[in-house]
């Protein structure tokens, strides 16, 4: 992809490329400035060559640039993850809290009443503390 043109260069190319589909991308180019870099940089390229350009060359860097994307997606699946177990753990809390100050039970018991409530409607413990929240705590059932 050529850098530089007035419409849409390789950098932006890429950085569209990147917004819609991740992929694994090397630049290979004539510019080696600062500014061309950290624009590189910013769009997400994984690997960068400059012209003119030995053959030898290319599979490394593409090679390179592909271990450094899955790296990257292994990170952001890992990253979803660990942010979705931090959503459900805050959700249980907070709703526990509010059966413990509602029905004025312990912590154990609150833990213990949402389980159980998950296990007789048969959905995630998270899917019943949501509903406790959105209901503001107003929960039907016997204590534990």
């Amino acid at each position: 992809m050529a850098v530089g043109l007035a419409d849409i260069d390789g950098i932006e190319a890429a950085r569209d490329v990147m917004l819609a589909q991740p992929l694994p991308i090397v630049l290979v180019t004539s510019h080696f400035d600062s500014e061309t870099v950290e624009r590189a940089k910013s769009a997400g390229i994984r690997g960068y060559l400059v012209k003119p350009l030995r053959a030898a060359e290319l599979s490394p860097a593409i090679e390179l640039a592909i271990a450094q994307f899955r790296d990257f997606v292994s990170l952001r699946a890992e990253n979803s993850t660990l942010k979705e177990t931090l959503k459900r753990a805050s959700s249980s809390k907070r709703a526990k809290g509010l059966l413990m100050e509602q029905r004025r039970i312990s912590e154990e018991q609150a833990y213990t009443l949402i389980k159980k409530t998950s296990m007789n409607m048969r959905k995630p413990m998270a899917d019943v503390a949501q509903a406790i929240i959105l209901a503001g705590g107003f929960f039907k059932g016997e204590k534990s």
